[in-house]
């Protein structure tokens, strides 16, 4: 899942909850240009790095949480929270795999 669908799912989920999501996708997209700067980064092993780190932290909160929905019978929501996992799971390796890549260098 790309960053916009994942933030679209997220508002999608809340407002079917009832809720009111704190932003809105058009305004996150806007305020977060990042495309322009994204082929620099990735030559920067330390950048590579906190991301990687920032992706194994969001994986574990959503293992957790996964965790507690299914406890609690909540299989919708563990659903959910398994497919946004799987894309923080292959975005991981993929970072993995470049840093292997610049070590090897």
């Amino acid at each position: 899942m790309q960053i916009a669908t994942i933030i679209k799912s997220i508002d999608d989920r809340v407002r079917l909850l009832g809720g009111h999501p704190p932003f809105l996708v058009k305004e996150f997209l806007e305020s977060a240009p990042v495309a322009g700067f994204l082929p620099n980064l990735v030559q920067n092993p330390q950048y590579l790095e906190e991301l990687l780190s920032d992706h194994q932290a969001i994986i574990f909160k959503l293992r957790k949480n996964r965790e507690f929905y299914e406890k609690q019978m909540n299989l919708g929501m563990a659903d959910f929270i398994i497919g946004i996992l799987k894309s923080h799971e292959e975005h991981s390796q993929i970072l993995s795999a470049l840093l292997n890549q610049q070590s090897e260098f």
